[in-house]
């Protein structure tokens, strides 16, 4: 048993500096009214709580009571259980959003091209969306499908999807080659 704690305690050290990584591939495109698409939890909300409102959303509501509890001591937090790619979604329309973040969601979303045109008509005029899903598509396998991953992107498909929805790409790259070794081991 005492090794279990020992595994989960470094677990959740090497889980935060990755959550800080990849935090850092975005940090100069925050705004000061941020939703977090998929928060689950709310592992990366805590990066956040320096904005003027954080929103952060997700289908599963036991995560979404978690982050609420973890986060109720800050007003300007709030946790909504919404679909980003159904129309109800729509209605975070009034929170004046400037920046949509969604880290490793998407590819869980089995019509991304409505979660995609959703994001675009939540943003206020001039807002990001800051996306991190993975990508290299011939490295789909069964520890995508275990995870409930209905796709891996190529860059030509995430572009034409993102376009299709209003966005105006301001930068797409690769991050994390490293984390490829994990689909070989």
């Amino acid at each position: 048993m005492g090794e279990t704690i020992r595994e989960q305690k470094i677990l959740a050290i090497k889980g935060d500096t990755y959550n800080k990584y990849l935090i850092s591939n975005f940090k100069e495109y925050f705004g000061k009214n941020l939703l977090d698409v998929g928060c689950s939890i709310g592992n990366l909300i805590k990066f956040f709580l320096n904005k003027d409102m954080v929103i952060g959303i997700d289908i599963d509501k036991k995560a979404l009571k978690i982050a609420e509890k973890r986060y109720k001591n800050y007003k300007n937090f709030k946790a909504l259980c919404l679909d980003i790619s159904k129309k109800d979604s729509l209605k975070l329309k009034g929170y004046n959003i400037d920046t949509v973040f969604s880290s490793n969601v998407i590819e869980h979303i089995k019509d991304d091209q409505a979660a995609f045109n959703n994001i675009f008509k939540i943003l206020r005029k001039n807002g990001r969306f800051l996306l991190l899903v993975p990508s290299i598509k011939t490295l789909y396998g069964t520890m995508d499908n275990y995870d409930g991953h209905y796709r891996r992107y190529s860059k030509k498909e995430l572009l034409y999807k993102l376009k299709k929805a209003g966005f105006v790409i301001e930068n797409i790259r690769y991050i994390n080659f490293f984390g490829i070794l994990g689909w070989y081991t």
